[in-house]
Formats: structure tokens, C-alpha cells, sequence
């Protein structure tokens, strides 16, 4: 009786996975995606740099801010709060995928100069904070961040509209 039993769930099980197996190569070939495809996705992203930067002033309060600069180019950070501009000068360089980086920062406040441009070390993703007398520090984490390239279209590849002609005619201009 045992057999009996068993030997209906033994066949179902035998087809299904017979089936599963005819079945799956036919479904991984229809979901994975061509290498074409994989290739424009990684063609239209590239990797900047993520920068966080936190300033302790004097008196104990903190100024925060953040940009994206391409990595081994100098940049900009400007922070205006409670009526006073903040200015960093930045200039992170970075050798391929190196999980090391070199930090560049420069700081001024209303106008005059307070950090002459200072270089470091550091790793990515980690903060880094640099103490400078007078109870100031600027604190820097760096992280690797991908975002879309910026596609130059100048619209040289589309082709140009004859607009004039019948103004009722919405085929007008086309040839």
C-alpha cells in the first residue's frame, strides 16, 4: 500500500522537475539581459566624489554642507548661515578604485582667509578631521557615489522642421 501511495507523488514530483528543467533554460535565456544592454547602463554612469563636510567655529556651533566633485579636480563649497558665507576650497584626488584618497581644503570666512589649502590622507567613507588652534575643526568624509553622465545633445542628429506652409495642415513641412 505504501507504494501505491507514494508512487503518484514520486511520478508528479519526476515531471515537475523534468518540466523545471526544460523550462528553466528557455526562461534564463529570455531574462538575462543582452551585454549590450549591460554596457550602455554602465556607459551612461559615472563615479564622483560624495563630500560632507561639517565645520566646528570657535564658539561650538557647527556649520554642515555637502557637494559632488569629479575626482582630481578642484571645486568649490559655499554655506551661508545666520548671515555669515562659509567658503572651502576642495580638491579630492584618487587613483582608479583605491580605497585612498587624498583630501585638499581650504577655508574662508566672511571674506578672510582662516585655513590656507591643507593636504591629507584618508579612506573613503571614512571622516576625517583636521583640528586647527582656536578650538576649529573641519571634519570630511569622502564617498564614492555613481550618477548619470551628462549627455551633450546638440541636436545635430535631428532632423530639421519646414514649419512654414499651411498652418491647417498638420503634415505640413514633412516630406
Amino acid at each position: 500500500m505504501r507504494g501505491h501511495r507514494s508512487t503518484p507523488r514520486t511520478l508528479a514530483a519526476v515531471l515537475a522537475a523534468a518540466v523545471g528543467f526544460v523550462a528553466t533554460p528557455a526562461l534564463a535565456t529570455a531574462v538575462a539581459p543582452a551585454p549590450e544592454a549591460k554596457a550602455a547602463a554602465q556607459q551612461e554612469t559615472k563615479q564622483v566624489a560624495s563630500i560632507k563636510v561639517e565645520i566646528r567655529q570657535e564658539s561650538g556651533e557647527v556649520v554642515k554642507g555637502s557637494t559632488q566633485l569629479e575626482w582630481n579636480e578642484d571645486g568649490t563649497l559655499s554655506i551661508e548661515q545666520d548671515g555669515t558665507d562659509h567658503k572651502l576650497t576642495l580638491r579630492v584626488e584618487r587613483e582608479g578604485n583605491s580605497k585612498k584618497v587624498n583630501i585638499t581644503v581650504g577655508y574662508s570666512r566672511g571674506g578672510q582667509d582662516i585655513v590656507a589649502p591643507y593636504a591629507f590622507d584618508a579612506k573613503v567613507k571614512k571622516r576625517e578631521v583636521v583640528r586647527i588652534e582656536g578650538n576649529l575643526a573641519i571634519a570630511v568624509t569622502v564617498t564614492p557615489t555613481k550618477v548619470a553622465a551628462a549627455k551633450e545633445d546638440k541636436g545635430e542628429d535631428k532632423p530639421k522642421l519646414d514649419l512654414s506652409g499651411d498652418a491647417d495642415d498638420p503634415l505640413a513641412g514633412l516630406d
